[in-house]
């Protein structure tokens, strides 16, 4: 049974509530935890019932899961490592979340990404049942979802930024980015919170993050290495800021950002909304491969 204790932290992890980055969750919970039941952010939590969350994903992809890990769980050795990989872990990458609502959101290619940030609470919309999906976001916005992704941990201090005040809605989540060096801001001084973020400025966000988050190291190329890897696929390179070169590249292989158009990156336009929800679930399903590849 030893070996199952961690594939047992990992299917935990993969499922919670998305409230914590999957890779950091799987490192904490324990054979002991599961079997036991722990406490977390002020709720008890004990056996199956924490698997898989229905506030989140739909009855039918949930029940199917279950099941899933039901027959690994019953599994003996010979046959368990069979299962969590032909059953299992497919059935939990085919959780689907729970369908938006939003009216302004007709079918179109962000659907699943606007499911994924209603569902998990990553997003929130901007008035009753309205997400504006080709609104841009701001920067305060931006690093608003990245600490939402993370868990929305209390930062050590205030963001030290002219422009930002404790009050701010804002202010817990810059703070944590500057801390976490996903940002430095605008200036020494400034953040400039009401401001768009380009696709190159959002590229460079969620690679700082991954790299000072999830393990990600950075790729110690130079300028021309990045230049001429990228060139390869996109036609644009040389409107990408030496500084986002690395951060491109790092979103591209990882697969959380990718282009907006046939060999475009178009660094200099700001990030939609429905951009920005996409980019957050590419990273979910990025922290789960690289958690299945790691077990």
């Amino acid at each position: 049974m030893r070996h199952r204790s961690k594939w047992l932290a990992l299917a935990l992890a993969l499922v919670l509530t998305l409230a914590l980055t999957v890779q950091a969750f799987a490192l904490t919970v324990t054979w002991d935890m599961l079997k036991n039941g722990y406490d977390y952010k002020g709720t008890h939590y004990s056996g199956n019932a924490v698997l898989f969350d229905e506030k989140v994903y739909t009855p039918e992809s949930v029940a199917k899961a279950v099941a899933a890990f039901q027959r690994y769980w019953d599994a003996d050795d010979s046959k368990a490592a069979d299962i969590y990989n032909k059953e299992f872990k497919p059935a939990i990458l085919g959780l689907e979340f729970k369908a938006h609502t939003f009216t302004d959101a007709p079918t179109n290619w962000y659907d699943k990404a606007l499911n994924f940030v209603c569902s998990t609470g990553k997003m929130d919309g901007v008035a009753e049942g309205k997400f504006d999906p080709q609104g841009t976001l701001n920067r305060a916005m931006a690093v608003t979802i990245l600490w939402r992704m993370n868990g929305e941990p209390a930062p050590k201090a205030d963001s030290g930024f002219a422009d930002i005040h404790p009050n701010d809605w804002y202010a817990d989540a810059v703070a944590w980015a500057v801390e976490n060096k996903i940002t430095d801001g605008k200036t020494d001084t400034t953040f400039d919170p009401l401001g768009n973020v380009t696709r190159q400025q959002m590229a460079s966000f969620f690679s700082r993050m991954m790299q000072a988050l999830a393990g990600m190291s950075g790729l110690n190329l130079t300028e021309a290495q990045l230049r001429a890897a990228l060139k390869s696929i996109y036609n644009d390179v040389g409107q990408i800021d030496a500084y986002a070169l690395e951060h491109v590249l790092i979103c591209y292989e990882t697969k959380v950002m990718t282009g907006s158009g046939v060999k475009l990156f178009d660094p200099l336009s700001p990030i939609t909304r429905a951009q920005g929800a996409q980019m957050l679930m590419n990273y979910y399903y990025f922290l789960l491969d690289a958690t299945f590849r790691k077990f």
